[in-house]
């Protein structure tokens, strides 16, 4: 056992308490070598990432030209739409598997665990299904194309369809093992995939390749992604399945309704205010949208990294609420939201000041967009929702949605009407300029209002 640290003099207890807070990270690593472990390959996950976008992006404008870029930047965010969507029982699933297997339920996860499986496909394959009929009948996003590039870009379509079902596949997968406090195999089974991925698109485009290999070589992500997590699964005792369909009826019930209803109903708001690069390419076409992934791409990576802070503790929360460490709950929280302020400050300013300078040495001249106000306007919104990031996660470890609900949802209501308004005049500046303005004029007080709530003595536990 680690022993905190004793010093004398007031003056002393800032840095006691500094020693005390490292003391306690290293007796957490050592009780539990998986979270370093997580921790590293989580940030290792993030960078690696972020290199890839950075040396891919400028090579897809190369070679694929702007308009397949921007079709390219469509259905990746078609993908991640409807990914985010189906992505609502994470919060509720992770709960469950994590009570199963600390009362040794296996009945009560397999029911789950095929509950959710069956959910996750059958919506993704519907989805799919329906974007790609809505596309062939009404050309919805790609009424622009032209002739020559038509077959290629349906064909594209389809080949990105089956990319977002096989995501869908491997999420149950990838939340068991996060249940499990095995967040470092989920983090090395995508960082294997990235690998894949990055192996053989990179040579399929510089050997002058169009957009159907590209597709293909998600797939190939997908698929070693899938093999890593089978190995995992197969290796470890609590994850053996109690094959039975007794009790998959009452299990999709409770994910369709009660607690499991909120779960979804926050998923659809989630995902609806991430949706602006589909309105850019709806209403502007291919070109505007990709400029406006030039824009917001950096800006997107960053918020990502920040929001990995509290997404990778999500499972300590639910742990913490089920146990009812309300008082350590209450200390994390509050030092995780004041870094969570610092990083997100330091990384609003940065991108808003050098974002120009750097998306011109990362694409070049020719192709960056000049309005500095875009930049500024999208340094805004990485602090916004990163700060907002922490209260919601902690709503979603803690199943208290109700009060989410109602933030988000005024959010989403505040943000759409100000995009319809603000398009005619400022073009792809309008969803930037509504995050904004949404978050400055009260959103931010609303989130931060339901943080102090969730972890209140005595404060919402559930609902």
């Amino acid at each position: 056992m680690v022993k905190p640290i004793s010093t004398q003099g007031a003056s002393a207890a800032p840095l006691a308490d500094s020693l005390n807070k490292i003391a306690d990270l290293f007796a957490k690593a050592r009780n539990n070598p998986d979270y370093v472990g997580a921790v590293l390959a989580s940030y290792g996950l993030m960078v690696a990432q972020a290199l890839v976008q950075i040396l891919l992006i400028p090579l897809y404008l190369h070679v694929l030209g702007d308009y397949r870029f921007g079709v390219l930047t469509i259905f990746m965010a078609q993908v991640v739409f409807g990914y985010t969507i189906l992505s609502w029982p994470h919060g509720f699933l992770l709960r469950r598997f994590s009570e199963s297997m600390a009362a040794g339920d296996a009945s009560g996860f397999s029911r789950f665990y095929i509950a959710g499986k069956l959910m996750l496909l059958g919506s993704s394959l519907l989805c799919a299904g329906g974007m790609l009929l809505l596309e062939a009948m009404h050309s919805v996003f790609f009424r622009d194309a032209p002739v020559a590039l038509r077959e290629e870009i349906m064909t594209a379509m389809i080949l990105a369809a089956v990319h977002f079902i096989l995501l869908c596949e491997i999420q149950i997968e990838q939340t068991i093992l996060a249940a499990a406090k095995r967040q470092f195999a989920v983090n090395i089974s995508m960082l294997v995939g990235l690998g894949v991925f990055t192996a053989s698109v990179v040579p399929w485009l510089l050997s002058g390749g169009g957009l159907v290999g590209v597709m293909v070589c998600f797939l190939a992500n997908d698929l070693a992604m899938r093999a890593v997590v089978w190995w995992v699964r197969r290796s470890h005792p609590s994850f053996r399945l109690k094959i039975s369909l007794i009790g998959i009826g009452s299990a999709i019930g409770q994910m369709l309704s009660g607690q499991g209803g909120k779960y979804l109903a926050y998923a659809l708001i989630g995902i609806s205010l991430q949706s602006d690069m589909l309105l850019i390419g709806l209403w502007g076409g291919p070109i505007m949208a990709a400029q406006y992934a030039l824009v917001w791409k950096i800006a997107e990576m960053l918020i990502q990294l920040l929001a990995r802070v509290p997404l990778h503790l999500q499972p300590e929360f639910v742990a913490m609420d089920v146990t009812g460490e309300r008082d350590r709950l209450a200390r994390i929280y509050r030092e995780v939201w004041l870094w969570m302020a610092v990083g997100s400050c330091v990384a609003a300013v940065g991108y808003g000041l050098l974002g120009p300078w750097v998306v011109r040495l990362w694409v070049g001249s020719a192709k960056a967009p000049t309005d500095i106000y875009l930049y500024l306007l999208a340094g805004g919104a990485i602090f916004w929702i990163s700060l907002s990031r922490l209260p919601a996660t902690v709503a979603q470890s803690m199943a208290a949605m109700r009060g989410l609900i109602w933030v988000s949802g005024g959010e989403l209501i505040a943000k759409f009407a100000l995009i319809v308004l603000l398009f005619p005049y400022v073009g792809l500046a309008a969803p930037l300029l509504a995050i904004t303005l949404v978050h400055g004029l009260g959103g931010a007080v609303a989130y931060w209002l339901l943080g102090r709530k969730l972890v209140a003595p005595g404060g919402v536990t559930s609902g």
